[in-house]
């Protein structure tokens, strides 16, 4: 277990899955670019480290993330830097969202602003039926950006406009029906469900999860006829993989073996 950030977050290996947890819960673990930062850092190694093939990303005490550090953040605003703090976080959030690994945003209490664009640069996010979610930047004077451009993604256009325009929060049930989410359960069950998927994910063949994150990218990225392309491309490629050659000749086998 290392504390990284100043002590805000800690990264703990647990077999397959690393947990990177935001922990400054006296302030309901608040986002700077210091602990972006580290994210990213544990991210990069992580990618390059076979025994890691999920990452957890969760907050320390009553919530997952109050969102930026407006201590900090503002100050380049009022200070006319608004451009140059804007581009250090679009890089870092992009960067987690090209993570080739199975990434899991596991929230709980609040989740708000900049806590929600990040959250959606995961493969999954699974959160406590009781949590919050909210994106109140045009209460205080700006609007919803960068990762947040995925909300019509997710959403659609109209309640992405409800999110981002009213600021209002909305529960976790709310945010798994209307599709903001992957799953919400009840909040005590929330660190067995994550555990449980960690566990699926880690057994899946880490070049097939990279690749299908690659195609998934561009369908969301790119015209329709150049996603289909790429993912026939991205297969082809795929196939040369002796891992998942082995993995596709065994299910065939097992399946000639149940005809007979």
């Amino acid at each position: 277990m290392t504390h990284d950030a100043g002590g805000k977050l800690i990264a703990d290996l647990d077999g397959s899955v690393l947990h990177l947890t935001l922990n400054d819960p006296d302030r309901l673990n608040p986002m700077d670019l210091m602990v972006m930062s580290e994210i990213n850092r544990h991210l990069e190694q992580a990618r390059i480290d076979d025994r890691v093939r999920v990452v957890v990303v969760k907050g320390a005490g009553r919530s997952f993330c109050a969102g930026e550090d407006v201590t900090q953040g503002h100050h380049w605003f009022l200070d006319g830097k608004a451009g140059t703090f804007l581009q250090g976080w679009r890089e870092k959030m992009q960067q987690m969202r090209l993570f080739p690994k199975t990434l899991i945003f596991q929230v709980h209490g609040w989740c708000v602003g900049g806590a929600v664009e990040m959250a959606l640069c995961a493969d999954f996010i699974v959160c406590a039926d009781d949590s919050q979610f909210m994106l109140p930047q045009i209460n205080i004077g700006i609007a919803a950006m960068l990762e947040g451009a995925i909300i019509p993604q997710a959403v659609g256009i109209m309640r992405a406009k409800k999110i981002v325009m009213t600021g209002r929060p909305i529960d976790g049930l709310e945010a798994e029906r209307i599709g903001l989410v992957s799953e919400a359960v009840p909040a005590e069950q929330l660190d067995s469900r994550v555990r449980e998927l960690a566990a699926e994910m880690a057994d899946k063949l880490p070049a097939v999860i990279e690749t299908q994150k690659d195609i998934v990218h561009h369908w969301m990225t790119t015209d329709l006829e150049s996603s289909i392309e790429h993912s026939v491309l991205a297969i082809c490629r795929l196939m040369a993989d002796p891992q998942v050659y082995e993995r596709m000749r065994a299910v065939a086998d097992q399946h000639d073996v149940g005809k007979k």
